[in-house]
């Protein structure tokens, strides 16, 4: 029996551009959450100055299955939300999404060399596409899974668009 293998996804999420403005008064207020697992999210920090174009600079890791990069409908999720001053009267509101097949990370993204930096259509809850999310990602190492349980993964309903 093969032993099961994790890898780690290094990500570092940069920034966006021309995102769709939601907020009406004030200033737009933008964070990213990144997942592969619906129950392990990675929020990055809040951008309260770039307006529709924020800047986050945020490096983060996410541990997956290796098995997942062979299979279709595995994803790298990305969600982009504007943050609402008050939790109770307005919440955080979506401005859009990128969801990345794992599958397509291993062609694109070698391991043990610098992280390839990717651009991608950021796609608004309606379908429509309006901005670009830019990131960089690097594949760590193989590994030996820690724990035998397996984590459900979430295939979004829409793949991404690459720009190249």
């Amino acid at each position: 029996m093969l032993a099961s293998m994790d890898r780690a996804i290094e990500v570092t999420i940069i920034s966006a551009s021309h995102l769709k403005k939601i907020k009406t008064l004030g200033h737009q207020r933008s964070y990213v959450v990144a997942y592969i697992y619906e129950n392990h999210k990675v929020s990055s920090k809040v951008d309260s100055d770039g307006g529709l174009n924020p800047n986050w600079n945020f490096r983060l890791t996410l541990d997956c299955d290796e098995s997942l990069f062979v299979h279709h409908g595995t994803y790298l999720n990305f969600e982009i939300y504007n943050q609402g001053y008050f939790s109770e009267v307005l919440s955080d509101t979506l401005i859009g999404s990128v969801a990345v097949p794992l599958r397509d990370l291993e062609k694109d993204v070698r391991c043990h060399v610098e992280a390839a930096r990717m651009s991608f259509q950021v796609r608004r809850p309606s379908g429509k596409e309006k901005g670009v999310l830019n990131v960089a990602i690097k594949l760590g190492d193989r590994r030996d899974r820690k724990d035998e349980g397996h984590l459900p993964f979430h295939a979004p309903q829409y793949e991404y668009r690459r720009i190249e």
